[in-house]
């Protein structure tokens, strides 16, 4: 086992939201994407350091899977799901033992649960419409299609009654959507919560206290937008938050910001302020530069943390001293990651590792 510290001290933005959701993002949900609440960092006082937030992390392997993860998730008290490009869900349980969730899912390409079932968003390209929102009852492998004839579904989360995704929509640009988790085998036709019209690349999704906030990549900008999804209000017309360069890796939101990583060779992590939503012109906060296709961003307590997975670092900016730090190292060219238990990191040749604060 590796330890490693990194010192953070005193910012401008507040505690993440309670009421959050979101995919956490491939950004992905996570995997790939995507903040989330995550779990507390505790701080100690080390070496005489007074006022700083001292964050000692532990990595670990988790386990070893005949194929290369593509996304992963874990709920509270739930263990660890990783879908393979096999298109096999493994459940990993707290001893590394490793066991199959149901039939192999061909297109799989990002998967969030509950403790009933796996949902599975089905993607076979970017311009190609038979994507689909599928169920997998966690007990009995049995299959249910939730939502069908998707272009590019991603994003995906469920908050116990619907399951929430973006796509490229049916002629109406980069859209908000939800269904039932109550399948019945016959796909229904999505609620269309909120759209944009630009034909980009959907990319993350976070939604807080009936607002929606997601990720466009046009071009070669990340485009940030915020929506109204309360219930009752359909296909609300998304507004431009900001603008920023590169792709977008991540997103996370606290109560007072909402937070990006842009990817690239000139990746970096910014800041936007949500009160500005709506706003003529809206400036971003650089906070960190030189960050390498970064992905994971997520909360975890008051500090948001990602990967460099190229130099193979796991970063993080303190939201309450504005400062910002490496936790620890080791993990070049990392695929996917997640955060439950854990900050989770895989890779290609199936390679599962853990780091845990």
């Amino acid at each position: 086992m590796v330890s490693a510290a990194v010192m953070f001290a005193c910012s401008n933005s507040t505690t993440p939201d309670p009421a959050l959701l979101d995919n956490g993002g491939g950004g992905t949900p996570v995997a790939g994407g995507g903040g989330s609440t995550g779990t507390t960092i505790t701080g100690e006082t080390d070496g005489g350091i007074s006022g700083g937030l001292v964050v000692d992390a532990s990595t670990s392997n988790v386990a070893v899977l005949p194929a290369s993860v593509v996304s992963m998730f874990q709920g509270t008290g739930d263990d660890l799901l990783a879908l393979g490009s096999d298109g096999v869900i493994r459940k990993i349980d707290s001893a590394g033992v490793v066991t199959t969730v149901g039939p192999v899912v061909a297109g799989a390409t990002q998967i969030i649960a509950d403790m009933v079932n796996v949902y599975v968003a089905i993607s076979t390209g970017a311009t190609a419409t038979n994507g689909s929102i599928v169920a997998i009852d966690r007990q009995t492998g049995t299959q249910s299609t939730l939502a069908s004839s998707l272009t590019a579904p991603t994003a995906i989360f469920t908050d116990g009654t619907f399951v929430y995704w973006l796509d490229a929509g049916t002629g109406t640009g980069v859209r908000v959507a939800s269904t039932p988790i109550t399948g019945t085998g016959t796909a229904t036709t999505p609620t269309t919560l909120a759209s944009y019209p630009t034909f980009g690349t959907p990319g993350n999704l976070v939604t807080t206290g009936g607002i929606a906030y997601f990720t466009v990549q046009e071009n070669s900008e990340t485009q940030l937008l915020t929506a109204n999804i309360s219930a009752g209000i359909l296909n609300n017309q998304a507004t431009l938050l900001g603008t920023q360069n590169g792709a977008p890796t991540g997103l996370a939101v606290d109560v007072n910001d909402a937070f990006i990583t842009s990817g690239g060779t000139a990746g970096a992590l910014f800041e936007f302020s949500r009160a500005d939503a709506g706003a003529a012109t809206v400036t971003a906060t650089s906070l960190v530069t030189a960050q390498t296709a970064a992905i994971g961003l997520t909360f975890i307590g008051t500090q948001l943390v990602w990967l460099d997975s190229t130099a193979g670092t796991l970063q993080a900016y303190d939201t309450l001293s504005g400062l910002s730090g490496q936790i620890t190292t080791g993990f070049p060219n990392a695929t996917t990651t997640a955060v439950g238990t854990a900050f989770y990191v895989a890779y290609n040749n199936g390679v599962i590792s853990s780091v845990t604060f």
